[in-house]
């Protein structure tokens, strides 16, 4: 019978352990020996399946099992880190939008931004925005789901010993985030690859401070700097006792008894900024109903029955981030969609002298063009 006992964390290479964990998980049960007139009799096991994971999605049982270590690695079957990266960029991916649209209508005070072409009927501005958003949505969540993989890979490597098959994996990983980094503008491209060095640095910061969270939530909400600019064109406690046992560092060992008072300053710190981004935006009711009002609650309801202790619910509540993620971008959408009414309802602005940036639909490219008309 085969070994249950994990290979050792030093001497294994990273496709190897997930190779192992996916001999754990497919076993359904296990089986004992005992001794019965000099003979070894096979008894089945009723105790649970051991599982040193999450279960896996059903349909991973049709792939090849050579695939399913890439994937474990990759985190594919726990896509809550993907949607936590993917969140920010649609906050600010909508939020520019929601300024090109009013820009566009004429609102008092509204930033302009590369959407914006106040040249043509407000229509096709609407249509133009939209059809961007829609764009960068959707190259973003590809981005945030490759390159969260990446960073997964990038972290096991500094606890494994470096596997010549992970060391390829990663490099297609990251040649099809830079593929898609290279769809949007020069300044995107340059601060989205800064981004690189921070992912990298990350698990070393477990073993110098605290506070690598710090380092790893200026990651994950990197996004937030790049989807504005794609579009204007400028711009956990549940890994304690893992802490523990590795003797690296976390703010989860650093709060200690405190974890609940730290925690709600930052929530208290976020709802403000993200209610100072909503004034800054020229924001409407909506955003501060649902977006800042949805996040202060969720912010009550998530710190308030916190067990730090109790791992599993930790890790509950750590998904249930994703919640507030997207009630933000609800509050967001919703002031979009009255922007649409806004900027369809509003008078042509076709001899409007503007000077505006311009972002054309299908490319996504910023051009720089003035506009000037006189009247005769």
């Amino acid at each position: 019978m085969a070994s249950l006992a994990p290979p050792s964390p030093s001497r294994v290479s990273l496709l190897s352990l997930r190779a192992h964990q996916t001999h754990l998980r497919s076993s359904a049960s296990y089986t004992q020996g005992a001794k019965a007139d000099g003979a070894v009799v096979q008894l089945p096991d009723t105790s649970p399946p051991l599982r040193m994971e999450p279960a896996e999605p059903a349909y991973w049982r049709r792939l090849p099992p050579a695939v399913l270590p890439y994937l474990r690695l990759a985190r594919i079957d726990r896509p809550s880190g993907t949607h936590l990266l993917f969140l920010p960029c649609a906050w600010s991916i909508s939020m520019a939008t929601y300024a090109a649209l009013a820009a566009a209508a004429g609102a008092p005070g509204a930033a302009a931004t590369a959407v914006a072409a106040a040249a043509v009927a407000p229509p096709l501005v609407v249509a133009a925005a939209l059809l961007d958003m829609g764009r960068n949505l959707a190259l973003f969540y590809i981005g945030a789901f490759v390159m969260r993989g990446a960073g997964c890979t990038i972290n096991d490597m500094w606890d494994r010993d470096i596997d010549g098959k992970a060391l390829v994996f990663l490099g297609a990983q990251l040649t099809v985030g830079l593929a898609v980094l290279l769809q949007l503008n020069v300044y995107s491209i340059l601060l989205g690859a800064s981004s690189l060095g921070i992912v990298v640095v990350y698990p070393l910061m477990k073993r110098v401070t605290y506070w690598p969270q710090a380092v790893l939530g200026l990651a994950f909400n990197w996004g937030a700097l790049l989807g504005w600019s794609a579009v204007a064109g400028v711009c956990n406690w549940s890994d304690r006792q893992d802490d523990l046992a590795a003797g690296v560092k976390s703010t989860a060992l650093r709060f200690g008894a405190h974890v609940k008072l730290w925690l709600a300053g930052f929530a208290a710190a976020s709802t403000v900024l993200l209610a100072a981004a909503g004034l800054a935006n020229g924001h409407g009711p909506a955003f501060f109903a649902v977006a800042v009002g949805g996040a202060a609650w969720h912010y009550i309801r998530l710190i308030g029955g916190l067990r730090p202790d109790d791992r599993a619910d930790a890790g509950r509540r750590f998904r249930q981030s994703r919640s507030l993620g997207l009630l933000v971008l609800c509050g967001v959408l919703l002031d979009v969609a009255w922007r649409v009414v806004v900027a369809a309802s509003a008078p042509s602005a076709a001899s409007t002298p503007v000077s505006t940036p311009v972002v054309a639909a299908a490319g996504g490219e910023q051009n720089n063009v003035g506009a000037r008309r006189t009247a005769d």
